[in-house]
């Protein structure tokens, strides 16, 4: 019953912003066009519940219900020790040992695969933890708040590309709020809702401030007189340089650096090519070699940047990440060595039977079963007992033994005296691909590039279709293919939008690269272009010449 009434009062409270706020008021379209976006958004959220919930039924690994639990047991610390909850809350003073043990027990805050850039899962976990004051801990509220969010940054990336594209008003609408992965996974407590958001705030506020009076009088000039049944836009625009500006720049920036880093790392060199398009003259007039030279270099400094400073390897980092996905979609079960912590055995998950307890310590196994092992607290103590327990391999059971740091694996047999304490558990992937591991290099790297964009945008090829999920996967990569051959036989010559269509070439490449060299799955791929699928909408969009495909259609 609680949940209800608290669910019922924020659908209702967002309801009422969205229907009276000045922000959700799109221009070109009337209030209706926004609260149906929302609502439709609602449906796909209880959609991705309903699947997590029946079809992937390992809470322990479910993204839109780890990050919630996490957030809910360090929300719980409020009660018993607020100073250990506010050192969570803020990362200060949170190194000593009681902390460290709130952390390892939970499911998502260790997380060695997470990010080898920056790990991503703290920002979100103490989110929810805050957003707890104010749900109750109702679950449904969490998902209702992420809608929220996420529709706040879609609503913001309208704004940003509707002075481009005033004559496609609806089919903009369309690429941004309408495409079904997009809607999909932006309605769940996940990392993609604070993406968009960060999208939206940093792109809007950088066109703003860069090109604000430019853009706020090209909507006052282009935009047709409202017809009967639209909102006026009559709101004053907003001043480009006032202090509130700025803070909500920096605030994408801060969201995109905290939800997923290398999705700012991909925008940032088409903020500094848009800065040089606006303040320099040769390369306004040559926005496409304004694009590649600036990314070109951006690259081969960044991407070298271990010559200066060698702890940091960005390609080694990108091979690290490619070699981690691989190993988790194979899946299995590695067990670390009591009597050297550098050595790991690994078993197939066919074999946990084969794990042996060497005494009573192990409740976990024992009464919660093998996929409790795939959360971070079982690594470091049993959930009973809170001790760690040691394992044994069934003799003659053939195993990999792994020394990290090193390249080379032993394949052994399991005989009595060893023993192990368990962990990791990975669950085998439903929808892995093979990926070829490039060499980390720089020529290892271009090499893997063509590979990597067959991946990202035309794979899943008819024969590697294996499920309903990856046939509407490869549903929604045949529509795009068949939107780009259309934008680009109906193309508009003379673009006056060059550098806005230079800015969504260029981030989609970065990001769908990186995507298809890093990532073997297609669950994990669709989810990811999320995040592209909108800018690969606009830029057809940008190029597509409606008043040329309707006179070759009269004709």
């Amino acid at each position: 019953m609680g949940d209800i009434v608290f669910c019922s009062f924020y659908l209702l409270l967002f309801s009422f912003i969205i229907l009276k706020a000045k922000l959700f008021k799109l221009p070109g379209l009337n209030s209706a066009w926004s609260v149906g976006a929302f609502g439709l958004k609602l449906l796909f959220a209880a959609l991705l519940w309903y699947i997590y919930t029946h079809h992937y039924k390992n809470r322990y690994t479910s993204d839109i219900f780890k990050y919630f639990d996490d957030g809910k047991f360090m929300y719980q610390t409020v009660h018993t020790n607020i100073s250990d909850f506010l050192a969570m809350m803020t990362g200060i003073g949170d190194w000593g040992s009681k902390i460290q043990g709130y952390y390892h027990s939970m499911a998502s805050w260790v997380n060695g695969h997470d990010s080898t850039l920056y790990n991503n899962s703290h920002f979100i976990i103490r989110f929810n933890a805050l957003l707890m004051f104010f749900s109750g801990g109702h679950y449904g509220v969490h998902v209702l708040v992420m809608c929220f969010i996420s529709f706040i940054g879609l609503t913001y990336l309208y704004k940003a590309f509707y002075p481009y594209l005033q004559d496609k008003a609806k089919l903009l609408f369309a690429a941004i709020f309408l495409f079904p992965s997009v809607l999909l996974w932006s309605s769940g407590i996940l990392k993609e809702g604070f993406v968009f958001l960060g999208l939206g705030l940093s792109i809007y506020y950088f066109k703003l401030l860069l090109n604000g009076t430019q853009i706020t009088r090209m909507q006052q000039i282009k935009t047709p007189v409202c017809r009967q049944g639209r909102d006026k836009i009559s709101e004053n625009p907003p001043n480009p340089f006032n202090p509130w500006s700025i803070m909500l720049l920096l605030l994408g920036f801060i969201l995109l650096f905290e939800a997923k880093a290398y999705i700012l790392l991909c925008i940032i060199p088409g903020f500094i090519s848009e800065v040089l398009i606006s303040k320099v003259k040769p390369a306004a007039k040559h926005p496409f070699i304004t694009y590649i030279t600036v990314t070109a270099i951006y690259l081969l400094v960044g991407l070298n940047i271990n010559t200066i400073y060698p702890s940091i390897n960005p390609i080694q980092t990108l091979s690290d990440k490619q070699k981690e996905f691989i190993r988790l979609t194979k899946g299995g079960i590695y067990l670390e060595e009591t009597a050297n912590d550098s050595l790991f055995a690994y078993i197939p998950v066919t074999d946990s039977v084969n794990i042996i307890p060497v005494n009573a310590y192990a409740d976990s196994l024992r009464k919660r079963g093998i996929q409790y092992l795939s959360t971070a607290a079982f690594c470091y103590q049993e959930e009973v007992t809170k001790k760690i327990a040691p394992f044994r391999l069934k003799a003659g059971l053939k195993f990999d033994l792994i020394h990290e740091g090193h390249n080379d694996t032993l394949h052994l047999t399991a005989h009595d005296s060893a023993t192990y304490i368990i962990n990791t558990y990975i669950e085998p992937a439903k929808s892995a691909i093979a990926i070829p591991p490039f060499r980390p290099t720089l020529f290892g790297l271009i090499s893997a590039v063509p590979n990597a964009l067959v991946v990202s945008i035309i794979r899943p090829f008819p024969k590697e279709i294996s499920s309903a999920a990856i046939l509407i996967y490869s549903g929604e990569n045949v529509f795009i293919l068949l939107l780009i051959i259309l934008a680009f036989v109906f193309y508009k010559k003379n673009n006056p939008n060059n550098n806005t269509i230079a800015f969504c070439v260029n981030y989609c490449l970065l990001m769908l690269v990186l995507i298809g060299i890093s990532t073997p799955l297609y669950g994990g791929i669709e989810r990811y272009k999320s995040v592209v699928i909108p800018f690969m909408l606009i830029l057809l969009l940008l190029i597509y010449d409606k008043d040329k495909y309707k006179k070759t259609a009269k004709s």
